[in-house]
């Protein structure tokens, strides 16, 4: 990793591009609301029970993945042990 990160450090460097314009290109190219397994799963849970609020929650925080919604960070965050579900949702 030590040898990757000073590559990428000195490739960095060699475009003059600052920490600001670097962190740009991140935040225009990763998302920052990601649709979750342990979050998925809730909403999906929720929706069974007659309660759409996480799934209709979901569905619009998830339309805009590149914003930041200060509001839920259920997508931007990591699951913690107790959220943590192995279930794949994508066929995988």
């Amino acid at each position: 990793f030590l040898e990757w990160r000073q590559r990428l450090e000195s490739r960095l460097a060699a475009t003059g591009a600052g920490t600001a314009d670097i962190q740009a290109l991140r935040d225009r190219y990763n998302p920052c609301q990601i649709p979750r397994n342990h979050a998925v799963q809730s909403a999906l849970d929720q929706a069974e029970a007659g309660d759409l609020n996480a799934f209709n929650e979901a569905l619009r925080v998830l339309k805009n993945p590149y914003s930041r919604d200060p509001e839920c960070d259920l997508y931007a965050r990591t699951p913690s042990e107790e959220e943590q579900c192995f279930t794949s949702f994508c066929g995988t």
